[in-house]
Parts: structure tokens; sequence; C-alpha cells
């Protein structure tokens, strides 16, 4: 199960991406948590794989997507997540600021922080000052590209560049003991194309 904090671009680029991998013999629920605080999503998330537990529908694997931005609640939902148990189950999968900068490591490599202007907030300033140089008409949610755009972004060579740019930016993070900008989205991107490589067993 894959749930994330917004209910439109990041449900979307999951539902393409399971889409593009062919993922049809796993049975991968993509969400939208309804909830903008971090904290809140790794409560619905627990909340769902509480219901299914121990059932035909229980989850191997739950994803939870969140974003720092400027969230106050942000290092709670770490905790929380942190905290549960069975361990090994619940997988967070942050970005800060936010997702966006995903869909920018398709394009470029990038180390520079993104900070809150006057006038713009922390994703705000990552989508107008960068990410709109490569998508111009990209406004929070990635069902108004253009066939090319998403084509480009869907691509196996892109992925594979993008995940590349996520793992150096993830060991660049860690060795300056900072977190912008940095993601995990390749993190899941890399579980997802594992799941696709694994023997169907039909029996």
């Amino acid at each position: 199960m894959i749930v994330s904090e917004g209910i439109k671009t990041e449900p979307i680029y999951f539902e393409k991406l399971v889409e593009h991998l062919k993922l049809v013999t796993t049975d991968i629920k993509v969400t939208g948590a309804k909830h903008s605080c971090p904290q809140k999503v790794v409560g619905y998330v627990i909340e769902i794989y509480e219901e299914t537990k121990n059932t035909k529908d229980e989850y191997d694997l739950v994803f939870c997507i969140i974003d720092k931005d400027a969230h106050p609640h942000y290092e709670d939902a770490l905790l929380d997540a942190n905290r549960y148990t069975p361990k090994n189950i619940l997988h967070i999968i942050n970005s800060t600021p936010c997702f966006e900068l995903w869909l920018l490591l398709h394009y470029t490599y990038t180390t520079k922080p993104f900070n809150k202007t006057m006038n713009k907030s922390i994703c705000e300033a990552l989508i107008k000052d960068e990410l709109k140089k490569y998508l111009p008409n990209y406004v929070k949610n990635i069902s108004n590209l253009s066939d090319d755009e998403l084509d480009y972004i869907f691509n196996d060579t892109t992925i594979q560049t993008a995940i590349k740019r996520g793992e150096k930016l993830f060991e660049y993070c860690n060795s300056g003991a900072t977190d912008n900008p940095s993601t995990k989205i390749h993190q899941l991107v890399l579980k997802l194309q594992e799941i696709k490589k694994r023997p169907f067993n039909n029996q």
C-alpha cells in the first residue's frame, strides 16, 4: 500500500508508475490521505493497516509519503512511525521540501537548499524557481502535463537517471548532516522495480 499526503500529485504519479512497470500480479493500493499534516497521514496509514491486519487483505508493505515543507508536526510523524510495531512494515518516504524534488531529479541534479520567501512557500520556491524550467505548465498536479512530458518522466532511462541522482543526493545529505534538499522516493521506486522482477507463483 502506498499512501501519500497529497490527494492528486503523488497518487496519480504512482498509479502511472505502477502501470508503466506493468505490476499486474501485485495488488498495490495507491491513495491520498486527505490530510496535509504528516502526523495525521501516518496515523491514517496505521489505521488502515490495523484494519486489514490478520485478514486476507493484509498488506505486506506499507509506504507513507510525506513532505517536510514547513509542517509543524513533521518530526512527530517520524517519531510515530518509528515507534510503530511490527517493524519493517511501515516505511516513511519523506522529501524535503516536497515530492516535486523527485520530479526535478528527472531533469537535473541539485544540492541547492530551498527556503521560504515573502510570497512563496518552500515547495512553491522549488516549483516556480526550478521545476518550471523543465515543466512550465506544472501546477501541483502531473495530470495537466503533456503526453511528451509524461513520456519523458515515465521512461526507463529517465527513471534510472532520477534514481541515481536521488541516491547521490541522499549520500550528500548524510555526509553534510542536512536534509534540504533530499528525498527517499527513489527507494520506493527501487522497491517497485524489485517487485516487478519477482517470479510470479500462480499456485
